[in-house]
Parts: structure tokens; C-alpha cells; sequence
């Protein structure tokens, strides 16, 4: 899964009990670690101790066996893997795993800056910067410094 640091993403799996149905009351520890350095989420930072966060049960009576974490990531641009295992007895299946990257949505600086130039007009120190139709416009103002680019 693909999301932007600062926003919530919610994690979430199914708990089954040995009969099919969605097993309930489980106790689920989830372990987030950033694969750049091998640290551990507390539920506010990475840390280098192994740590885990408890999921939560969304609704016992709709939802039976659906459970899930709102993570928010406190770094930019990491990839974590993340797994979910449960000490429950009255759970058949996990343990369940992921991988997700935070800070997608530009991969690519090189490309990034291209596609803005591309719709990016200089007249002076005047820019205009123009939606993806390269008619309407986006932004414009005033470049402030000398001899650089406006930062982008």
C-alpha cells in the first residue's frame, strides 16, 4: 500500500476462528519496522527496542473478526513491513504481514521537476505555472531571488 506521510492509513485483517466465522475478543499485536533501519514503531516514533501496537476489534457484532490499526507515520518518505500476531487461542489463521511505502506520491525528483517546468512560463522575474491543460492557470508571482530557480 502506497500512502503520504501525514495522513492516517488504517491496517487492517481478519481474525478467523477454527469454524470460519470471524473470531472475537482476540488480543492482535502489530509490529511496524522501518526496512531502512531495521526500528521498531512504539505508537509515536521508531525506536531500536522491538516494539508492538495493539490493533483494534472494529465492531464485534457487524464486523466480527475485522480488525485495524490508524497508523501514522512520524517520518517521510520510509518503507515499513509490518506483522500482526496473536497469542488468542480462538484464532486459526495469521500470522499476517504487509509491506507499505510512505511518501509516494512524487518517486521520481528528475520527473517531478520536469512536469512542473513543462507547465512553468518565466517572463522576467514573473513565473506562471499552469494546470496539466497548459491553459489554465495554476499559480503565478514574482521570482524573489537572483540567479536560481523559484523552489518548487
Amino acid at each position: 500500500m502506497d500512502f503520504v506521510n501525514g495522513e492516517t492509513d488504517r491496517i487492517t485483517l481478519t481474525a478467523r476462528g477454527f469454524d470460519g466465522a470471524g473470531a472475537t475478543g482476540a488480543t492482535i499485536d502489530l509490529m511496524i519496522i522501518n526496512l531502512a533501519n531495521g526500528e521498531f514503531f512504539n505508537g509515536v516514533a521508531f525506536q531500536v527496542l522491538a516494539a508492538t501496537v495493539l490493533m483494534t476489534e472494529s465492531d464485534s457484532v457487524n464486523l466480527p473478526g475485522d480488525y485495524h490499526y490508524d497508523f501514522i507515520s512520524p517520518l517521510s518518505d520510509i518503507r515499513i513491513k509490518y506483522r500482526a500476531t496473536t497469542p488468542s487461542t480462538n484464532v486459526a489463521n495469521g500470522p499476517w504481514e504487509g509491506e507499505a511505502q510512505i511518501g509516494v506520491w512524487v518517486t521520481d525528483v528528475i520527473t517531478g521537476r520536469k512536469h512542473v517546468r513543462n507547465r512553468m512560463v518565466f517572463s522576467g522575474n514573473r513565473y506562471v505555472l499552469y494546470e496539466d491543460d497548459k491553459a489554465t492557470i495554476f499559480e503565478e508571482g514574482d521570482v524573489t531571488s537572483q540567479n536560481r530557480e523559484p523552489d518548487l
